[in-house]
């Protein structure tokens, strides 16, 4: 399976790593939930995982408005293959998986969204 984040070349994504509140909203949102609000739980997650897209559609509605000012600022599109090793934990928008263990298959620009 493959899954879909922004973050920095470095892994730095653009919310827990970098504050982007000039850029993006911070808080649940409908369009942005929380994982609780989005149904995964915090008992299913760990400081192990980070945040993605299970498609480049919900990767799209989540950060599309975004996506210009996300790339001036040197976020990228990476596209990991996980496995069983990766925990994926499933929410309605968003997930969440052990990077350290998936494989990363490119690197992609934000304009590309945009």
């Amino acid at each position: 399976m493959k899954v879909y984040r922004v973050e920095t070349d470095e892994g730095l994504g653009p919310y827990a790593d970098l504050y982007l509140g000039n850029i993006l909203p911070f808080g649940s949102t409908y369009d942005q939930p929380g994982p609780s609000d989005d149904g995964i739980l915090g008992h299913l997650w760990d400081s192990e995982h980070r945040f993605g897209f299970r498609s480049m559609e919900q990767l799209t509605a989540w950060f599309g408005d975004y996506a210009e000012q996300l790339h001036e600022v040197g976020l990228r599109i990476a596209v990991y293959e996980v496995n069983d090793r990766c925990r994926v934990v499933h929410g309605a928008k968003q997930l969440c998986f052990v990077r350290d263990e998936a494989k990363l298959l490119e690197r992609k620009s934000l304009l590309e969204v945009a």
